[in-house]
């Protein structure tokens, strides 16, 4: 249908460091016709095996109808969804943000929205019905989510290396600032923060070893 809605940006994508979740919002829908009879209206997303079982919620927002808040997949179709008794309405726009673990996005990863809009089972005549589907690839969402999780965790890295002395901290903020998005990060990342602390507990270690020695 050319009436068809479909918004997504990577610039209003969200992340909450103290939630480590990632806030997806999309817009998707299409033209909304008064005239209908018995309608309803219904919404989906699903995600590649890998996505869907970091997904936490999504909360879906139709224009004029309450907006529902799915916690758990449907395990019979692997969708989080949710439909709307709309009586005479035929179609609508949803905005919906999905609550996702964060995590590294991969190129395998995927994202798809579909809407439908039809009469009520079992109730003649149907049309018009239909149902759409959009979908993100990972080169649309990916890499934007990825650059964002690095930065946060490249400051998070920073601040817990903030206790240790001066000459760690500067190896380590030098480490930190040569991890690449293309690398596995929230590994590496982790791994800098450890060696960083076993460095200062070593020099600790040395410096008392050396004042013992003195005071002998």
């Amino acid at each position: 249908m050319d009436s068809i809605t479909f918004q997504y940006s990577n610039d209003t994508i969200e992340y909450d460091q103290k939630t480590d979740t990632f806030k997806i919002p999309i817009r998707f829908g299409s033209a909304n016709i008064a005239g209908g009879l018995d309608r309803y209206l219904k919404f989906s997303y699903s995600f590649n095996d890998e996505l869907e079982g970091k997904v936490k919620r999504v909360v879906i927002s139709p224009d004029g109808l309450d907006t529902a808040v799915i916690n758990h997949m449907d395990p019979m179709t692997h969708q989080f969804t949710h439909q709307w008794d709309v009586r005479t309405r035929v179609g609508g726009t949803a905005d919906a943000v999905i609550y996702m673990q964060a995590h590294k996005i991969t190129p395998d990863d995927w994202i798809a929205v579909q809407m439908e809009s039809s009469r009520l089972k079992g109730l003649k005549p149907v049309r018009p019905a239909w149902d759409s589907t959009r979908v993100l690839e990972y080169k649309d969402f990916g890499p934007a989510l990825n650059a964002k999780l690095l930065e946060s965790m490249k400051k998070k890295a920073v601040a817990d290396v903030a206790t240790d002395s001066k000459a760690v901290q500067d190896e380590a903020k030098k480490k930190i600032d040569q991890v690449k998005v293309d690398e596995d990060f929230a590994k590496v990342l982790p791994q800098v923060v450890t060696g960083a602390h076993k460095e200062q507990a070593k020099t600790d270690l040395d410096d008392e070893a050396a004042t013992v020695s003195c005071q002998d």
